[in-house]
């Protein structure tokens, strides 16, 4: 190394170790903790030597400190890339409370508050702007984020760029295309929890990320234990299973649908455990109190689907329960590995039985038409869009067709599913896949609305209400809607958004549409039908000479090679339910890890060959054990015959479990000199 260069580079590190300080102590000062986590510090240093950085942490492991202090140690302002809102809003609530200046720019902003926030980016007092991929693409706001002092672009849930990933977004794989104006003093660091060789791969080559720093942490979660049980009595497996879980804790239950949360939060509190349902039916007031309740400690259990729990941040949720298999392994390990946080035991349940295989496989069908049908669609679609361009001919003489590019078209579902006797399913399913292969982009303008004629005269009705056996609830429920909808509804339909009417009501919109199916079809008293809002669809291909049709632009092969990938990701999941051997050591070599070895904590670990349902002995039963070896080491030593000995009745794989669960807890330790066992306490009195 020349001179020069040897003092150049001691410069650099000179600056980068004066960063690597402010950076600690900024964790000290605003976040209480007194040291980086494992990676953390690697990740920001990184990020300090302009390195492109991805980070792969568990979940859990703290991967947004890794982009949040580098944005407050660094001068100028920092781009989080996030996919959720409601990422955004937890993100920029923890931030605040923290005095940590963050902001998000998105939709459910008033165009007033969105400029006054702009204002205050454009003037230096906001260390990190939170905003969707989408916003990018805007040559307005690309123009906006040239008035920014920009230092670091953190890409958040980074696997979304990945179309080999289980949540892929078309617009994460232009984020490198929509900031090439930045010059290279502008750092890149992306984060994601989990991804398979093949995810990383992707996501560093639509990155551009030439010379990577890859930073991993352990895949492995010591004081996590994974279990899964094959029940064909599900509801009694899986209510044993809360009330033992119920005495360590808080716990989440994933359940796959609105429908199923309602109903096993109901079960869960009929049996005197306070249990909430969260799912997006609720509205985001009701989640956002549900979420923070839970938190808080208020009450132990919450029911959710997986729009439950990104970006939440309760360290000490005990247990995970799956009440059936999800579809990705990638989605079970973020979910599950939300127990534990606090690096204390948890434990992960998963309950299956061989008809939740098949009905992932239904599910994967019906998420994919057959091509035929999407054909038919797409032209629909097209005539459609023609037919408004034609229309707009007045409004733009010269150019309609770019009038529709730049507004979008305006379609009513309902009356379109009408004309071409399609179900409103189908058509947003066909507009889901042409969005994710960059086709075209849409959104919903206007609310999904409930319309209700009643068949019964309003006397006739209230008579039936009147009668012996209808519920007092059922009686305040239709009066709710004689009067929310109006005399009008006893001549001729009548229409209420959906969220004016659950509000209304008291209740969630799954419960709403379950009441309304029973008035509607069970007592025939009214007519109903759910109206979806008005679509706004926007083409992001034309050709020279004009339209281009939709389904010429749809890659159809793309499109089948999607399914053959999600169909090869149930078998992945099948596996890890019915594998024979450590279930951590299955789910560390999908992810990469082929070095991995058993984790001795699992059920099949535990099992030492004997059958699944042997080795599930109750988390009770085992607490019971840890509890008995404990008070039995504290009297005095024992080595591990003698505690097989002391506690005859437990077979010794049980034994063998608690000791390894106990002694990574740090609760017992293991005497080399005579190979005793004795409890913390009783070694430190008598060292």
């Amino acid at each position: 190394m020349r001179p020069a260069e040897e003092h150049s580079s001691s410069q650099e590190r000179t600056l980068v170790d004066s960063l690597m300080e402010q950076a600690r102590s900024k964790l000290q000062s605003i976040w209480g903790y007194p040291d980086f986590r494992s990676g953390q510090k690697e990740a920001i240093q990184s990020v300090f030597q302009g390195d492109d950085t991805l980070v792969l942490f568990p979940t859990g492991g703290g991967k947004s400190l890794c982009f949040q202090v580098p944005a407050v140690v660094l001068e100028g302002v920092t781009l989080v890339v996030s996919p959720l809102i409601a990422l955004m809003q937890d993100q920029v609530d923890q931030l605040q409370s923290l005095g940590v200046p963050a902001t998000f720019l998105n939709s459910t902003l008033s165009e007033g508050e969105r400029e006054r926030r702009l204002r205050l980016v454009r003037s230096g007092e906001v260390k990190l702007v939170y905003i969707a991929p989408e916003r990018l693409a805007s040559q307005q706001f690309q123009g906006e984020m040239r008035e920014w002092v920009i230092s670091l672009v953190a890409v958040d849930e980074a696997h979304c760029i990945s179309e080999w990933g289980h949540d892929f977004r078309p617009s994460y794989r232009q984020i490198r295309t929509s900031l090439a104006w930045l010059d290279d003093s502008v750092g890149w660091i992306a984060l994601t929890g989990s991804a398979t060789p093949e995810v990383k791969k992707d996501m560093v080559e639509a990155l551009g990320f030439a010379k990577p720093r890859i930073i991993e942490t352990p895949f492995a979660r010591e004081n996590l234990t994974w279990w899964v049980r094959e029940s064909v009595h599900r509801t009694r497996d899986v209510m044993a299973a809360v009330e033992r879980a119920a005495a360590l804790g808080s716990m989440i239950l994933y359940a796959p649908t609105r429908a199923a949360c309602e109903q096993w939060a109901a079960r869960i509190r009929a049996k005197g455990t306070v249990a909430k349902a969260y799912h997006a039916g609720l509205t985001p007031e009701q989640r956002k109190q549900i979420q923070a309740a839970w938190i808080h400690g208020e009450y132990p259990v919450v029911v959710a689907t997986n729009a439950f729990g990104m970006g939440i941040d309760k360290p000490d949720c005990r247990t995970v329960i799956h009440l059936s298999p999800p579809s990705t392994l990638e989605a079970y390990y973020q979910e599950a590995g939300r127990a534990g946080r606090d690096g204390q035991q948890a434990y992960t349940l998963c309950f299956y039985r061989s008809t939740d295989f098949e009905t992932l496989e239904r599910n994967l069908e019906r998420s994919f038409p057959d091509s035929k049908v999407l054909k038919a669609i797409f032209n629909a679609l097209d005539a459609f869009r023609v037919e408004t361009v034609q229309q707009n001919l007045s409004a733009d003489p010269e150019n309609p067709a770019v009038s529709s590019q730049q507004k979008g078209i305006q379609l009513t579902m309902d009356s379109f599913c009408k004309e071409h006797g399609f179900k409103a399913v189908a058509v947003k399913t066909a507009l889901h896949h042409a969005r994710r292969q960059g086709v075209l982009e849409w959104t919903v303008d206007g609310e999904d609305q409930w319309a209700l004629r009643w068949r019964l005269s309003q006397a006739d009705l209230l008579d039936r209400l009147s009668q012996k056996g209808v519920s007092v609830k059922k009686q305040q429920f239709v009066d709710t809607l004689i009067r929310t909808f109006g005399p009008e509804a006893f001549r001729q339909e009548q229409n209420i958004s959906v969220s004016h009417l659950t509000k209304t009501l008291g209740v969630s919109a799954v419960q709403c549409r379950r009441a309304l199916q029973v008035l509607s079809q069970t007592d025939e008293w009214c007519a109903i039908r759910q109206i979806t809002g008005e679509l706004r669809i926007w083409w992001l291909s034309n050709s020279s000479t004009g339209f281009a049709h939709t389904h010429t632009l749809f890659d159809t092969k793309a499109y089948q090679d999607h399914k053959a990938r999600l169909r090869e990701k149930i078998e992945f999941v099948r596996g890890y339910c019915e594998t024979l051997g450590c279930r951590e050591q299955y789910l560390r070599t999908y992810f990469g890890d082929v070095r991995s070895t058993p984790c001795g904590r699992c059920d099949r670990c535990l099992a030492n060959g004997l059958a699944n349902d042997q080795a599930m002995s109750s988390m009770g039963a085992q607490i019971e054990l840890e509890e008995a070896i404990l008070a039995s080491c504290a009297e005095k030593k024992y080595s591990l015959k003698a505690l097989y000995a002391h506690h005859k009745s437990i077979s010794h794989a049980d034994i063998d479990g608690a000791i390894q669960r106990l002694l990574t807890q740090k609760k017992l330790r293991f005497n080399e000199k005579d190979h005793s066992y004795e409890t913390d306490s009783a070694w430190k009195s008598n060292p």
